[in-house]
């Protein structure tokens, strides 16, 4: 049963977050989802075939949410930097999919298919990059092209922040402050 696979991607994402990628099996998975040992084996035959399928799971439910988004862009520094602290909240707050995210980026940089599925070639990333040029555009920032990148960049250094780095247990950055003073230190068109 095709829907099955779904559940299978869902269950190893929680068992990568919780036990990092060397906890995820194909047993270890179907004790997640509570079904017969060797039931995932049936739909990833290989660990590798497990890891794809989790890899595409994670770029499909991440354009799925990038594309709901419908809120019009503002048109100051301070209001773009208040909409990114509240997207990179919002993806904090899928902890999941984001520690499964951040592990599987680190381990799949030696397999550069895998990895390209998670960083520059998920089709989740052009779509970061076009919204985030359009918000520098929509800032009147000169060279809105160049600077997309480094945006997005920030934004997903100040997830792995709170995820993986000292905001864990620490003192959080003030993810609006420093957004607000990088998008009023760009150089405007004009």
């Amino acid at each position: 049963m095709e829907t099955r696979r779904p559940d299978i991607a869902d269950a190893a994402i929680r068992v990568i977050a919780r036990d990092g990628l060397r906890g995820l099996t194909h047993r270890a998975v179907d004790r997640e989802l509570a079904i017969a040992i060797g039931s995932t084996s049936y739909y990833a035959r290989t660990r590798r075939d497990l890891v794809e399928l989790v890899v595409r799971r994670l770029s499909e439910r991440t354009a799925g949410e990038v594309t709901r988004s419908s809120a019009p862009l503002p048109r100051t520094s301070a209001g773009l930097a208040k909409a990114l602290a509240a997207v990179t909240e919002q993806v904090v707050a899928r902890e999941a999919d984001s520690r499964a995210r951040l592990a599987l980026a680190v381990d799949l940089v030696d397999e550069p298919d895998l990895h390209s599925l998670m960083t520059d070639g998920a089709p989740v990333r052009e779509l970061l990059l076009s919204g985030a040029r359009a918000g520098l555009e929509a800032l009147g920032v000169d060279r809105p092209d160049e600077h997309a990148l480094d945006l997005v960049t920030i934004l997903d250094g100040l997830v792995y922040h709170r995820l993986a780095g000292p905001g864990v247990r620490g003192a959080r950055a003030d993810a609006e402050r420093m957004l607000t003073a990088y998008l009023t230190g760009l150089p405007r068109a004009g």
